[in-house]
């Protein structure tokens, strides 16, 4: 396969396609694992009033919260078979998405498995699915996106000339146009920060978009992070927004023999790190740390919109640390270390009532929207106290996080200037109150 072909076919991962098939080889082997945890976000134009949402509306706007998956992918003798696990336990009885334990899925079809291991459904197919054999080059490449990146700019916009379709470059970016009467798909690939973008219009409207980051791990190149952006209307018409962020916790990939060709975790590079038990917890969980530290750390627990609804300062830091969890709510949280001017993570989930502890939800407006190198944010109660400020993209990256003090219903930030045009959320917390809203920057 030429280099057009491996970065075509790597926008057909992407996009959910399988590996070209083909004749398997016997013996060939590949093991791909990894964990995600997936956050859904929800939020109407800046302009809308709060108060003029439905209960109808509201209930469409429920924060879904996050669900982790692990993923394994296994080839044995060109024979492909995805194992996805569910560790949550269902939010009610008939909630199928958090239902299924457990899928697997094979040449043979597909079968669903509940929480405690029975069978849930069972789709076989009468004949061998030949979609699931590989070749011997398409198991050499799996679970990497090398052929993403690998091909030079101008031989694809020279490919992409030869059949017509529109190609722009600028530095290390490329941009590919399909377009239609009613439909326009751009597809952007930006070879320097590793990202690939489908964006997706109706009618010169905005419907839907997906992009997957990507990392370098030695001479690999793996996922980081998967972002769906796309749009609905509430009952009452108002036209909103949905994110779905799904982020890497580990990525694992094994060849011949089960030699480990990557190893990835977001903590294999840090000086400690600490590790939860139970999980998924009930009222309490241990958190264990990999090293005695020397001298004080702070212990927040994180929701999954990365508010912190525990907060703990332990003055000297023991091997071995209890944590009440009663009061949390069934989820998905992580705990942050933060030891000096180094920080550990890990996530677990949380089973079983509880509640987050009280906070007022506030309207916020955020004026102008778009802005350019300043923005007022307005409150709809009077806050008069110091609220932890945000501002993060999309993506999840972080440009603003300072307490800042909130007089009467307003709060200036004098200068936005550095962040870089695109849609970002604010969000502003304290112990009583809590809001976001989302603004463009031009």
């Amino acid at each position: 396969m030429n280099k057009i072909g491996s970065y075509l076919v790597g926008v057909a991962l992407v996009l959910g396609s399988f590996a070209a098939s083909g004749q398997g080889m016997a013996g060939l082997q590949r093991g791909v694992e990894y964990a995600t945890s997936t956050c859904t976000l929800f939020s109407i134009p800046c302009d809308k009033d709060p108060d003029s949402l439905s209960q109808l509306d509201l209930v469409y706007l429920e924060r879904k919260p996050a669900f982790l998956r692990k993923a394994k992918f296994e080839i044995q003798d060109g024979w492909l078979s995805i194992t996805n696990v569910y560790p949550q336990r269902p939010r009610y009885e008939r909630d199928y998405e958090y239902q299924k334990g457990k899928s697997v899925t094979d040449k043979w079809g597909t079968r669903l498995y509940y929480h405690d291991g029975d069978e849930y459904y069972n789709l076989e197919n009468e004949t061998e699915n030949e979609d699931f054999l590989l070749d011997g080059e398409a198991v050499s490449g799996y679970g990497f996106y090398n052929g993403l990146f690998s091909t030079s700019i101008e031989e694809i916009q020279a490919f992409c000339d030869s059949v017509g379709m529109p190609a722009y470059v600028w530095g290390q970016k490329l941009l590919i146009v399909q377009e239609d009467t009613a439909e326009r798909r751009e597809i952007e690939t930006d070879f320097e920060q590793l990202y690939f973008e489908m964006r997706l219009y109706r009618n010169n409207v905005h419907v839907l978009s997906d992009r997957a980051d990507y990392q370098r791990v030695g001479g690999y190149i793996i996922p980081a992070k998967n972002t769906r952006v796309y749009y609905s209307e509430l009952p009452s018409e108002t036209r909103y927004q949905i994110t779905e962020v799904e982020t890497y916790q580990s990525y694992k990939v094994t060849g011949l023999n089960d030699s480990i060709l990557v190893d990835w975790e977001p903590q294999s590079n840090l000086p400690f790190s600490i590790t939860v038990t139970p999980n998924p917890a009930d009222s309490q969980i241990v958190v264990q740390f990999s090293s005695q530290l020397d001298g004080a750390a702070n212990l927040k627990i994180k929701n999954a919109t990365q508010a912190v609804v525990l907060e703990e300062n332990l003055t000297t830091v023991p091997l071995v640390y209890l944590m009440d969890i009663t009061a949390l709510a069934s989820g998905l949280y992580t705990v942050v270390c933060v030891h000096e001017n180094d920080t550990a993570e890990a996530s677990f989930v949380k089973e079983g009532i509880g509640q987050y502890p009280v906070q007022v939800v506030v309207g916020i407006q955020v004026v102008p929207n778009p802005a350019q190198d300043q923005i007022a944010i307005y409150f709809s109660e009077s806050i008069n106290a110091v609220m932890n400020v945000k501002i993060i993209d999309l993506m999840g990256i972080k440009y603003l996080d300072v307490p800042m003090y909130v007089a009467g219903n307003t709060l200036q930030i004098t200068d936005i200037s550095y962040l870089p045009a695109g849609a970002y959320y604010v969000f502003c917390t304290n112990s009583e109150w809590t809001g976001n809203a989302q603004f463009m920057k031009n």
